[in-house]
Formats: C-alpha cells, structure tokens, sequence
C-alpha cells in the first residue's frame, strides 16, 4: 500500500526534488502514527463497549492528507 501512495505522491508533487524513498519514509512514519491512534480507539472500544470506527476513518483520512500537505508545504518556505 505504501509503494502504492508514494506512486501518487510522487506524481502529484513532482515538482519537488524528493525521492521515492524519502517519501517512502514520511509514509511509513504517517501510517505508523496512524496504526497508534487506531489502537487507542481500539482499547477505548473494547473497555466502554461504544463502536468508533467510523470515527477512526474520519480522523484518520484528514489527518494524513493534513500531514503529507505539510511535509511538502515545508519546502516552499
């Protein structure tokens, strides 16, 4: 899956002189941050009993584009 959105990432923000594994890398770290806020949701589930994954996705989705958009938003200043 990584390779897969460093493929767009790298397409997308070709105007910018990262390579494919320096994105590599900021993905692995984003999905990797997001894999730790899942299992704090997960462990909130299961002692209160109350369903968030919708939850989850709605924070997790916004929170990537928000950190890939300052990573290369980093660059123009």
């Amino acid at each position: 899956m990584g390779t897969f959105i460093d493929f767009w990432a790298q397409l997308f923000f070709r105007k910018y002189d990262y390579n494919f594994y320096e994105i590599l890398i900021l993905l692995c770290f984003v999905q990797r941050m997001m894999m730790l806020l899942f299992s704090v949701f997960l462990i909130f589930q299961e002692l209160t009993h109350i369903q968030v994954e919708k939850l989850e996705g709605a924070l997790g989705v916004p929170y990537f584009s928000w950190v890939i958009g300052q990573f290369f938003a980093r660059k123009n200043q």
